[in-house]
């Protein structure tokens, strides 16, 4: 086999530009790769996008030096008195500013049309804190007699009828002393039999462990108790029935943890810095969206020795209900949107924050003016960008449906990503049939949605994963600069232009 460095160059420019199985470029096929394997991109540490085109500056900085040392090689060869090989160096010239061009330009066709969404897939293991977090304090499944629902202490309805309600009472000193009582109010209250035993949980965030009725229904997980309460319906003058409902109980307590900031996480643009991740954290009691900011370099690059997350605004857990940089969940306001928002072209990303809109919780990003070449940003001119569509506009958003869902972590797999853009879900309980509607779902993933290496960004969202029977998850993810727009081919046959192009992309190459 010819190991000659020509014979090598040329092996190269084989494998990359024209695969022997189907005359295929290496740039179309993990096209392919990508384009089969959409659920599972949340492996990469980096967006298709942007591993394609760091995949390019390699190639094209290998091509490069390949070139240079043949090109060495010529010289070193006169030097020495061993041939003139002048037009052996313009003939590797122009094969170069060839072949070099040829790449580029089945780069060019690739790279527009990859993904540049970054997230992350579940973690090996789950562990509240780090890997997600989860609303405590809110909805939960609740156990309420007819008779302690109403101010005459009457039967007279079905459970049904109280899709709301407040405690009015305590009939008798039955269940309802030997429970901890819903402060705050009732909702959706369902029947299921009259007659259960009660399995009282230890752990002090439930109320219940599992119910079990006279019928055989069984809601929770039916295992050993400590603490067995029966409880049994009544009839009253025959004629009414006192039914035990299982409703939800929405209370604020001193130790709920259904807050969410309002305050903007932005970069410190006046500092060169733009955003380079993101993640959902918790401080207190309120939820925050915590950035990672780095100071951008030329031609979408990052100096990762001043990459550093950005400590959110400070936000009073005084009269929390009442702050204006405070959302306080409730029965009635519990929405948040999906939408997965870009800037325009040329911008990239330097904040984040959410707000209130009829109602829900609405991300926006900001996004600022950067000069390609030298990395400045135009910080005067910033801008916010949000999807501004509710329920009641002229194009609603869809209602996102979380069915019979149980404990997020109890899922055995990968979640999937089942919603994204335009839509909207609602925390709720967890489902009575698995859980007694004992857990506020979904969760919020936790973990750092920040691409590795680090490049400049053009967007970000929130989106749902999960499967059909489980809680899921709420997530971030973050977009990739395009950096398609600055790729621009030349021909093989304009030989000075393609060669002056090359050399501005292996420029670029080495800058990265």
């Amino acid at each position: 086999m010819d190991g000659s460095l020509t014979n090598m160059l040329d092996t190269f420019h084989g494998l990359v530009v024209r695969q022997q199985t189907n005359d295929s470029s290496l740039f179309h096929f993990l096209n392919q790769i990508f384009t089969e394997n959409d659920e599972h991109l949340c492996g990469l540490s980096e967006s298709p996008h942007q591993l394609l085109y760091n995949l390019y500056n390699i190639v094209a900085l290998t091509e490069l030096k390949g070139y240079a040392m043949l090109q060495f090689s010529y010289m070193i060869l006169r030097i020495n008195d061993k041939g003139n090989f002048t037009v052996e160096a313009e003939r590797a010239k122009s094969k170069f500013s060839s072949e070099a061009a040829e790449k580029l330009g089945k780069v060019g066709e690739i790279l527009p049309g990859l993904s540049r969404s970054f997230r992350k897939c579940d973690p090996p293991k789950h562990q509240e804190g780090q890997t997600f977090l989860q609303v405590k304090g809110f909805l939960q499944g609740y156990i309420e007699n007819e008779v302690d629902m109403n101010e005459w202490g009457t039967c007279k309805s079905q459970c049904s009828d109280y899709t709301y309600a407040e405690p009015k009472g305590c009939y008798k000193d039955m269940l309802c002393a030997k429970q901890k009582r819903c402060g705050g109010r009732i909702f959706d209250c369902e029947f299921y039999h009259a007659d259960a035993w009660v399995c009282m949980s230890e752990d002090p965030s439930r109320r219940y462990d599992w119910v079990e009725y006279e019928d055989g229904t069984i809601l929770g997980d039916n295992k050993q108790c400590k603490n067995k309460i029966k409880v049994d319906s009544w009839w009253r003058y025959i004629f009414w029935h006192c039914s035990y409902c299982l409703c939800k109980c929405d209370e604020v307590l001193p130790t709920s943890e259904r807050y969410w900031s309002l305050a903007p996480a932005a970069a410190d643009t006046d500092q060169g810095m733009v955003v380079t991740g993101t993640r959902f954290i918790k401080k207190g009691k309120i939820f925050h969206i915590q950035i990672q900011q780095a100071k951008a370099l030329p031609e979408g690059g990052i100096d990762e020795s001043t990459k550093a997350w950005k400590e959110p605004a400070t936000v009073s857990e005084e009269n929390l209900a009442t702050n204006p940089l405070v959302y306080t969940m409730s029965f009635e306001q519990r929405a948040m949107d999906l939408d997965q928002l870009s800037a325009p072209e040329g911008y990239v990303l330097t904040g984040l924050k959410l707000r209130s809109i009829g109602g829900h919780l609405n991300l926006e990003i900001q996004a600022t003016p950067v000069k390609f070449l030298s990395g400045e940003l135009m910080k005067d001119q910033s801008i916010w960008i949000a999807n501004d569509n509710t329920p009641a506009t002229n194009r609603p958003r869809k209602l996102l449906p979380i069915i019979i869902p149980d404990i997020p972590t109890r899922l055995i797999g990968q979640n999937k990503v089942d919603g994204l853009n335009d839509e909207y879900l609602q925390f709720d309980t967890s489902s009575a049939h698995k859980d007694v509607a004992q857990t506020t779902i979904p969760f919020m993933d936790a973990q750092p949605v920040s691409p590795s290496p680090s490049t400049w960004l053009s967007g970000a969202g929130v989106y749902h994963k999960g499967r059909v029977g489980f809680g899921g998850f709420i997530g971030l993810s973050v977009e990739t600069f395009d950096f398609s727009r600055h790729l621009l081919a030349a021909t093989p046959a304009d030989d000075g232009q393609a060669h002056a192009q090359v050399k501005v992309e292996f420029v670029k190459a080495e800058g990265a």
